[in-house]
């Protein structure tokens, strides 16, 4: 998914990022409801959205990924009030992509997230059961979005890319996780759906149609232990890579690579210039310090992290 452009959380900048987010949300939800949560239709309808809207919203769409990125991002306070905005405009969005949906297919024919094995069983045991399933999926399907977003340790820096990657991703988890708990893999679309059903046809009416506002445990608390452990798995990735660039930085100022940079070079009478054409030539770069006006030295790898505060400022 796109990292958002939104770097200054202005009143206008969350206007932007807030009907962005909610119109890809409404449609990617009404794309599920028309197909019956056919999974294909549903990578596909994110992929679109995600496209669509990414850019200044960053494309989130689940409650899960936006916990994941807060918990990546760790500016608990900082980034505290624009996070519960996107988890609410996507609460809003889903309940109105619901009302649209039943104004297209009508009520009975939308689709009911609920267990496929029995929707009728409340244990304990099964909730627990359900909660590890929506939790497995969700952390793989989350560690996705992740790892195409920071760029640190994704594999490529093209958006449409990125987007392909991630809908391949929900539409391999939602054919997993279908048979098994339903696959809803997102709290924000499970608060809608089953609260939507809850309000038409009671909590518990028999029908096969809806399930027991119960279920809304596990399809809440599923998902974000998923995206837990895949903020998790991201930080401890970002670590190793970081570790491995400074084992690198050591080995050349151990002289152990056959370009290493003297760090005297920018003192040896050369202009700023010369130097920076010479370190060019050996795939460097030559980076100004703005607080200090010194000259940094820096690998050229491409790898710099796309920092989702581009997103939640």
């Amino acid at each position: 998914m796109e990292q958002g452009l939104i770097k200054n959380p202005i009143l206008r900048s969350y206007l932007y990022m807030a009907l962005y987010e909610f119109f890809g949300m409404v449609l990617f939800l009404t794309g599920i409801n028309c197909s019956q949560n056919d999974a294909s239709v549903a990578a596909l309808g994110l992929f679109i959205a995600a496209t669509l809207t990414g850019r200044l919203s960053g494309g989130h769409f689940n409650m899960a990924i936006t916990f994941a990125v807060y918990v990546v991002e760790g500016k608990w306070l900082q980034n505290l009030t624009v996070g519960l905005s996107i988890v609410l405009i996507d609460i809003l969005a889903a309940f109105t992509a619901m009302l649209i949906s039943i104004g297209l297919l009508g009520s009975d024919h939308t689709f009911a997230l609920v267990p496929s094995g029995n929707n009728k069983n409340y244990s304990l045991d099964y909730m627990l059961y359900l909660m590890l399933i929506e939790a497995f999926f969700t952390m793989v399907f989350v560690s996705t979005v992740l790892f195409v977003k920071y760029r640190r340790v994704s594999a490529t820096t093209d958006g449409m890319l990125s987007n392909l990657t991630v809908a391949i991703a929900l539409y391999v988890c939602v054919r997993m996780a279908g048979p098994l708990s339903g696959g809803g893999l997102n709290p924000s679309i499970a608060i809608a759906i089953i609260t939507t059903d809850a309000v038409q046809y009671g909590f518990d009416n028999g029908t096969s149609h809806n399930g027991h506002i119960l279920f809304l445990i596990p399809y809440i608390l599923g998902p974000l232990m998923g995206g837990l452990i895949a903020a998790g798995l991201l930080n401890l990735s970002s670590k190793i890579t970081i570790d491995s660039e400074e084992a690198d930085n050591m080995a050349v100022g151990r002289g152990e690579h056959n370009q290493a940079i003297n760090p005297a070079d920018e003192d040896d009478g050369l202009s700023f210039e010369e130097n920076q054409r010479r370190n060019s030539a050996r795939g460097m770069t030559i980076q100004l310090d703005e607080a200090s006006g010194k000259a940094a030295l820096r690998k050229k790898t491409g790898l710099e992290r796309v920092s989702a505060r581009d997103y939640l400022a």
